[in-house]
């Protein structure tokens, strides 16, 4: 939020009537229910420790032996503290699509990068198409603005 304020705050444009543009970046985990994610995020956090742990010489065998033991404490611990960190979203498809929503009215950003948080393709494409869906009913239940018609319309259609 600092980052975002101070952005805004300080901006200079370089060419007439520019504006501010707000890109924010946030890591998500998203899955059907707010512990499955959960589950995902602590599988990348014991994925990625032991992996940063690993010799760069390790072979293969060695890399697989290294990852087969089960979740440690300290990892789930360390993905539990990543639920409070506000650059990462963790949670159900509809978890995830209302802290999307306050991340992108309380920064007023003019885009939203997800970075999905696992080492598998296919985790990383459905937790983008887990977000997706949630952010479709998020959108589908708002309240719709009534349809505005420019004037450069509306006179065209006066002079037909």
């Amino acid at each position: 939020m600092a980052a975002a304020t101070a952005y805004r705050d300080s901006f200079e444009s370089t060419v007439p009537d520019g504006k501010p543009y707000l890109g924010v970046s946030v890591a998500v985990v998203a899955a059907d229910t707010d512990e499955e994610a959960l589950d995902r995020l602590t599988e990348y956090v014991r994925m990625k420790s032991r992996l940063t742990a690993a010799s760069r010489r390790a072979s293969s065998t060695e890399l697989v032996e290294l990852l087969e033991p089960p979740v440690t404490g300290r990892e789930r611990a360390k993905a539990e503290r990543l639920l409070h960190d506000p650059g990462h979203i963790i949670g159900s498809r509809a978890t995830v699509a209302a802290q999307l929503g306050a991340l992108a009215a309380s920064t007023a950003a003019d885009e939203v990068m997800l970075v999905p948080l696992a080492f598998d393709g296919l985790i990383r494409s459905s937790i983008l198409r887990t977000v997706a869906t949630g952010l479709s009913r998020a959108i589908r239940t708002l309240p719709r603005r009534p349809r505005t018609s420019s004037p450069r319309l509306n006179s065209a259609f006066r002079s037909a």
